[in-house]
C-alpha cells in the first residue's frame, strides 16, 4: 500500500482480513482491498512541569519534565529542543524561542558569556493539537447495486478531518483499477453529494466503481465507493469467434506417398486476405520435422494441394492449419488419416 496506509480487510466475494487469500473463480468475483490510514501518535498531553538544577551558575543543567514551549526572558539566551540526555550550549542570542516536545524530560546545558545566569524565566504551555487522520468514506453507490444510463446513481460521501474549502476528485475505474472510456473524472466542492454523471453517457455496459481522492497537507486522501453494474445505452460489441474446419482428409483416409492429395477446410470470421499455414502432425501431437515435410503456407481459399515426401515414414498423422486474428492464433485440425 501507499505510505501512510495499512491494510485493513477484503469486500466483495472475499471477507475477513487475512492477506493474501485464495478465492476459487466458478463464476464473475469481485473483490477489494480495503485500506486505512495509520493514525499518528498521539502528542504530549502532560499539563504538570518541573524545572530542576542551579540557575546562579555559569554552566548549569536544567531538567525540565514535561513538554510545551519554552521562552528566555533575556535577550542573551534562546530555547532549543533537544533529546534527553543530549547536552546542548546556548550562546547569547534573541530573546525567545519555541519547541514540539518529542520525548520528556529535556535536558539543557546553558552557558553565557555572563559571569551568572541571574534572570531566566521558563514559560511552558502544553500542546494541544489533536491527532489528524483524514478520511473518505464513500457511501453510494453501493456494492451489487444496478444502475441504467437513463438513471444513474448519486455519489454520496462524507470526510473527516479534510477541510470544507478542499475540493473533491471524481474517477471511475474498473474493478481492476483501469480506467473507463468514455468518462472523464471531474472535481466537485466536498459537500457529499454529486450526480455520479453517468446518465445518458457513452460508458459501455459493466462492473465499475468509484474512487475519490483530496490532498490534506501533501497526503492523498483516497475514498471508493462499492463495485456496482451499469447497464449503459450501447451494448459492448461482442467479437465474432474465429474458426478453421478442415474437412479433408477425413478418419481412415489413405494417402500414398509421392502423390498430390487435396486438403480441404472452411473458415468463419477469418478474413480472406489471411494466409492458412499447413502443418504435419504425428497423433500424439508431435510436429513432425521439416525433414520429412515442408510446411505449406497458402491463401485461405479452401483447398491446397499437398504432397508428401517418399521419405515420410509409413504411419498415422493429421494436418494441422492455423492463422493469426486480432494477435489471436486460431488452429483447425483434420482427422488422423494413413501414409502408405
Amino acid at each position: 500500500p501507499a505510505s501512510g496506509y495499512t491494510f485493513s480487510n477484503w469486500s466483495g466475494s472475499l471477507t475477513g482480513s487475512i492477506n493474501p487469500k485464495t478465492i476459487t473463480m466458478n463464476g464473475n468475483k469481485s473483490v477489494t482491498a480495503v485500506f486505512t490510514a495509520n493514525t499518528a501518535p498521539p502528542p504530549p498531553s502532560s499539563t504538570t512541569y518541573s524545572i530542576s538544577g542551579s540557575l546562579g551558575t555559569t554552566g548549569a543543567t536544567v531538567s525540565i519534565s514535561g513538554g510545551g514551549s519554552c521562552s528566555v526572558s533575556s535577550s542573551n539566551y534562546t530555547c532549543v529542543n533537544v533529546p534527553k540526555g543530549v547536552a546542548v550550549t546556548i550562546t547569547p542570542s534573541k530573546s525567545g524561542g519555541a519547541f514540539t516536545p518529542t520525548s520528556r524530560p529535556y535536558n539543557l546545558s546553558i552557558s553565557s558569556t555572563l559571569t551568572q545566569i541571574t534572570s531566566l524565566n521558563f514559560i511552558f504551555a502544553v500542546n494541544t493539537a489533536p491527532p489528524i487522520t483524514p478520511t473518505l468514506t464513500v457511501s453510494s453507490p453501493s456494492i451489487n447495486s444496478n444502475w441504467t444510463s437513463s438513471n444513474g446513481p448519486v455519489i454520496q460521501w462524507s470526510s473527516a478531518n479534510i477541510p470544507s474549502s478542499n475540493t473533491i476528485t471524481v474517477e471511475l475505474l474498473t474493478p481492476s483499477g483501469g480506467s473507463v472510456p468514455g468518462f472523464s473524472s471531474f472535481t466537485t466542492a466536498n459537500d457529499g453529494s454529486e450526480s455520479s454523471r453517468l446518465t445518458n453517457s457513452s460508458v459501455a455496459s459493466g462492473s465499475y466503481y468509484f474512487r475519490l481522492k483530496t490532498t490534506v497537507n501533501g497526503l492523498v486522501i483516497y475514498g471508493g465507493s462499492g463495485v456496482f453494474q451499469f447497464m449503459g445505452a450501447t451494448q459492448p460489441p461482442t467479437t465474432p469467434t474465429p474458426t478453421i474446419t478442415v474437412t479433408a482428409p477425413g478418419a481412415n483416409y489413405v494417402w500414398t506417398k509421392a502423390n498430390s492429395h487435396p486438403v480441404n477446410w472452411t473458415s468463419t470470421n477469418i478474413p480472406a486476405t489471411n494466409n492458412i499455414k499447413i502443418e504435419l502432425f504425428y497423433p500424439n501431437n508431435i510436429q513432425v520435422p521439416s525433414n520429412l515435410f515442408n510446411n505449406y503456407i497458402t491463401a485461405n481459399d479452401g483447398n491446397r494441394d499437398v504432397t508428401l515426401l517418399s521419405v515420410l515414414p509409413v504411419g498415422a498423422y493429421y494436418f494441422r492449419l492455423s492463422t493469426t486474428v486480432n494477435d489471436q492464433i486460431v488452429y483447425g485440425g483434420s482427422s488422423v488419416f494413413r501414409v502408405d
